[in-house]
């Protein structure tokens, strides 16, 4: 499965909002698309989704236009999965995936047996069959979530994309979130997730598009594509890259905290450069005793 841009322009009147997009992006795997607030990250989906016509430049899902497909065929091909931050009343968490079985029919058919079976598979493979019956209104926000990931998975679409999944949600609920967006990305899925957090880039991607000012501004491994200077870069903010014990990835911790501890911390470019040439204090030597 393979999702292209091409020199892709999109504004709204005399605005412009994308501004020369190019991506080349193939699965399975997790794309992180990094940005602060109105940079164009919700307009670059809406451009792939097909919701936004008036756009420069091309756009190719495994070599083929985008404006070639029908409506169906496009559902058929690609998935959006919005934040669960609106109710659905008087559906079941069943019907709620069910909907998304409606590009498989025909005209004037309705759901069956097959699609209901569609559905409850994709609810197994969020972990969420128990709650198949359930009032859908009456779910916490992670297992809306997790609901609205199995309606998307029910399109039986290779590409699936999702805006800012882990939004609102507690700390519990992101990880179970993320966890089960990691192992669809394992199989058989390409995945483009919106986020604000560099840390779930950092620890769940496969590779980070970083957007600015409608533009890209960074791509490839997120290894390699968040670093300090891209995060002053699009937030503001400074942030030092540290390296934990055990963790083949970096975490972004704000620099005032690093001040604060800076005799107990190591960077992540200490870390990737080995212990000959870092300047910390080893944190294993044992502590001075003076008599």
């Amino acid at each position: 499965m393979r999702l292209h841009t091409s020199h892709l322009y999109f504004g709204y009147g005399k605005h412009s909002v994308l501004k020369d997009i190019n991506l080349d992006l193939s699965g399975p795997g997790l794309v992180c698309l990094l940005g602060p607030n109105g940079v164009g990250k919700s307009t670059l989906f809406g451009c792939l989704l097909g919701s936004l016509k008036d756009y420069q430049g091309a756009i190719t899902i495994d070599d083929e236009d985008l404006g070639s497909y029908t409506a169906a065929a496009l559902a058929r091909r690609i998935a959006f999965v919005p934040q669960a931050q609106t109710n659905a009343f008087g559906y079941s968490v069943v019907d709620m995936v069910l909907m998304a079985t409606a590009p498989m029919l025909s005209v004037l058919r309705t759901p069956g047996k097959p699609e209901e079976l569609v559905a409850m598979e994709a609810l197994e493979r969020v972990h969420m069959t128990h709650l198949a019956r359930r009032d859908f209104a009456t779910l916490s926000g992670g297992e809306k979530q997790l609901v609205l990931i199995a309606r998307g998975l029910a399109q039986q679409s290779p590409i699936v994309i999702m805006d800012e999944p882990t939004a609102s949600l507690d700390y519990g609920n992101q990880l179970r979130v993320l966890q089960v967006v990691r192992a669809l990305a394992d199989t058989d899925h390409l995945i483009i997730c919106s986020t604000h957090n560099p840390d779930q880039a950092l620890q769940f991607g496969d590779r980070a598009v970083a957007l600015k000012d409608g533009a890209v501004c960074g791509e490839g491994p997120p290894v390699e594509v968040v670093n300090e200077r891209l995060l002053k870069d699009l937030y503001g903010v400074d942030v030092q890259l540290t390296a934990l014990p055990g963790s083949p990835v970096p975490v972004c911790v704000p620099r005032f905290l690093t001040e604060r501890f800076s005799d107990s911390s190591v960077t992540w470019d200490e870390h990737r450069a080995g212990p000959a040439t870092s300047s910390h204090k080893n944190r294993a030597d044992p502590p001075t005793h003076h008599q």
